[in-house]
């Protein structure tokens, strides 16, 4: 991903957060790291997205506080085995910047994903 930026949405009623770059980078495949985290693809094999479902419960949050987004860090790390990835986000819980606890996620590298390294700034729109 050449662009370091991911813009974000969040389906209040579903209670899952998209993050997305919004540049087109062709999507190709998804990753399942868990029950609640999906991390999309493109046909060269570089992360273009994520999804984060019951995002409220992984961020031991509100809901209505998760459309109060306005800044975060997704730092991805694929090896030969592994699929790591810390998300941090910063919010705005009654007008005071908050940030969320990190969220750490780890997943098998089965599809034999090329290794990167890189951090992911997360911004609204």
């Amino acid at each position: 991903m050449n662009e370091k930026k991911l813009v974000f949405d969040f389906d209040y009623e579903n209670d899952i957060l998209f993050f997305y770059s919004e540049k087109d980078y062709g999507y190709e495949f998804s990753v399942f790291l868990s029950e609640s985290i999906v991390m999309d693809f493109n046909k060269n094999k570089v992360p273009i997205g994520l999804e984060i479902f019951n995002a409220s419960k992984l961020f031991k949050t509100k809901k209505h506080f998760l459309k109060t987004i306005y800044e975060g860090s997704l730092e991805i790390l694929i090896s030969k085995e592994k699929i790591k990835s810390n998300l941090t986000l910063s919010i705005k819980i009654h007008n005071k910047d908050t940030k969320t606890p990190q969220l750490n996620f780890v997943g098998v590298n089965d599809l034999q994903i090329p290794n990167i390294n890189t951090e992911l700034l997360v911004a609204s729109l």
